[in-house]
């Protein structure tokens, strides 16, 4: 086993010196092409659903490695950051259920050489939890997954890399590959995939619809308000505020591919913008009430609601002028007033 942790130590050290700067380049690339903060925006996303909303990778784990995990499971997030000798090592996610360890990453370009680079994260992983035994050390390999977004060049997803070891025996290790484009809408929200909801918008990216093609202009704009209403029936009690984090995840991509098209952009910007409104109006009026009520069990109820109510509407308020700039403070009191009465 020793000889094992030298190995994988060795290619760490060497074997991945030799491709990151082909890995680099090709992403560099690729990014160029698409915007310089094209592949950032969409790691940033994945790594805020993963810390704030992560019990919505459970779905996906079950999805990619055919497991029926609950949200009743036991479900830990893990460290996803470490160190390998000079560099830092960030994985998008990192999780353990069920005594299993689960490693998900995120891809929004191709890369000839991903099979590596997965592998020397999930060495330093296993590395990093070696336990000893009996007769020495022994390490486990995450269970991975890579998250193709985009439908690029397919042929470089499924390699795989065939470990030699000095005994002249010799192991494959492999991935699973999840590729959002094979979903349509109505599969992801039956398999409950909803982390992939954010980037949908990708599926159109290549052929936006200007506004005098107003079908497919109009259809784009439905099939977002499909999704909003599917979001509230799939999160209907919504304790952890997901609904509201997710819409607004969705509108941060939607609005980055849909930069060179104002009036679409406009069109989604509107019914996410509005709907997260809403959702954040609500959440204030419901904690104003709360407060209200339990300043009310000492001062009398009647006051102490009415003691939060100019607190709620000045908070409402300004909610209204933060989600849109435009609006003036009399035009946002309206709002206020309106939604409050």
């Amino acid at each position: 086993m020793s000889n094992l942790i030298l190995i994988l130590l060795s290619f760490s050290k060497k074997g991945h010196m030799k491709t990151e700067k082909q890995i680099s380049k090709r992403t560099n690339e690729t990014e160029s092409k698409r915007g310089p903060r094209t592949v950032h925006i969409f790691d940033d996303v994945f790594r805020t659903m993963c810390e704030k909303m992560p019990k919505l990778l459970i779905p996906l784990i079950n999805e990619a490695f055919g497991t029926s995990y609950t949200e009743e499971d036991k479900f830990e997030q893990l460290r996803n950051e470490r160190h390998l000798e000079d560099k830092r090592i960030i994985t998008d996610a990192l999780v353990k259920i069920c005594g299993h360890i689960y490693h998900i990453e995120c891809q929004s370009t191709d890369s000839d050489h991903m099979i590596l680079r997965m592998f020397e994260y999930d060495a330093s992983i296993a590395i990093e939890r070696w336990i000893e035994t009996s007769d020495g050390f022994e390490v486990t390999f995450p269970r991975s997954c890579v998250v193709y977004l985009r439908g690029e060049k397919t042929a470089y997803r499924n390699k795989k890399l065939r470990v030699k070891f000095p005994d002249g025996k010799s192991h494959t290790y492999t991935v699973k590959v999840i590729e959002l484009r094979k979903y349509s809408k109505d599969e992801l929200f039956k398999k409950k995939l909803l982390m992939f909801l954010p980037y949908y918008i990708l599926k159109y990216e290549d052929n936006l619809p200007f506004k005098r093609d107003k079908v497919r202009f109009q259809s784009l704009i439905k099939e977002y308000e499909d999704i909003i209403g599917c979001i509230e029936n799939a999160l209907p009690y919504d304790q952890d505020g997901y609904r509201r984090k997710l819409i607004e995840l969705i509108s941060r991509i939607s609005k980055y591919i849909t930069r060179n098209r104002k009036s679409l952009k406009k069109g989604l910007g509107d019914i996410m913008g509005g709907r997260v409104l809403k959702l954040e109006t609500d959440k204030i009026i419901a904690e104003s009430l709360a407060k209200g009520i339990s300043q009310g069990i000492s001062q009398g109820i009647s006051q102490g609601i009415m003691q939060e109510k100019t607190d709620t509407f000045e908070r409402v308020t300004r909610n209204y002028m933060k989600l849109d700039p435009s609006l003036s403070r009399e035009e946002a009191e309206k709002k206020a007033k309106a939604i409050l009465s």
